[in-house]
């Protein structure tokens, strides 16, 4: 276990009982998705601004025709927080990720491509559901991220990590000047030492995600997350 992995495993602590597996799970069909009959399971957590970690692990059971509207990707709604609607992916030689059905196949040709283009994947993250974002309750996040609906990725995170609390310069100067910027979670994101494992602009693994997501690393807000690919780059 890679040492991001290990910080992951360390921050949410135990899992609850895992649903049926992403693979075995997948509808056969979207018809079979939109069933308001059909099973949605799915673990998740919320995020404590306060404790810093995961908390609140469970498994959730429903039915299709009790999905709340935040169970659903807003760009792309057909992608749920279920793991009935995800599918592992994987390509010889590389780790698998899970993703959405709908971005199996794009997902799949991208980590082809960029591996064939020579850029090192070491670490992926697709699926997991989590409320990591939004507005404060308490002390816990209200709101599921991308990956909670299997539309995102984060590759080598390691090595391209997600920074905060970056100012006007750094906003006006963009992604590539990091002075003053605070590394918030994964590793230093360093293209010039480490350009086959850094995701950047005009890369191969940017080359590749962009066709169909927008990158993390190009936010105009004060955040920058070089690992993380998804239809927002948030």
């Amino acid at each position: 276990m890679s040492a991001w992995l290990a910080l992951i495993v360390a921050l949410l602590g135990p899992e609850p009982a895992a649903p049926p597996s992403a693979e075995a799970a997948a509808p056969a069909s979207a018809e079979a998705a939109e069933d308001p009959g059909a099973p949605c399971t799915y673990r998740t957590y919320s995020w404590d601004v306060q404790k810093k970690r995961g908390v609140n692990n469970e498994t959730i059971r429903k039915t299709r025709g009790e999905l709340a509207a935040d169970e659903r990707d807003p760009q792309i709604p057909a992608c749920t927080v279920c793991s009935e609607d995800q599918v592992d992916v994987a390509v010889e030689g590389l780790p698998t990720v899970t993703v959405c059905r709908l971005y199996a196949d794009r997902v799949r040709t991208a980590l082809a491509q960029a591996h064939a283009d020579g850029f090192q994947i070491k670490t992926l993250i697709g699926y997991r559901v989590g409320r990591t974002r939004g507005a404060i309750k308490g002390t816990l996040r209200t709101e599921f991220s991308n990956h909670s609906y299997g539309t995102a990725i984060d590759i080598n995170a390691e090595q391209n990590g997600l920074y905060g609390d970056c100012g006007l310069k750094q906003i006006a100067a963009g992604a590539g000047d990091l002075k003053g910027c605070k590394l918030r979670v994964g590793g230093a994101w360093d293209p010039a030492r480490r350009p086959k494992v850094t995701v950047r602009e005009g890369g191969p693994a940017w080359k590749a995600f962009t066709a169909f997501w927008k990158w993390g690393g190009a936010r105009t807000d004060k955040t920058r997350d070089f690992m993380h690919f998804s239809p927002t780059g948030e």
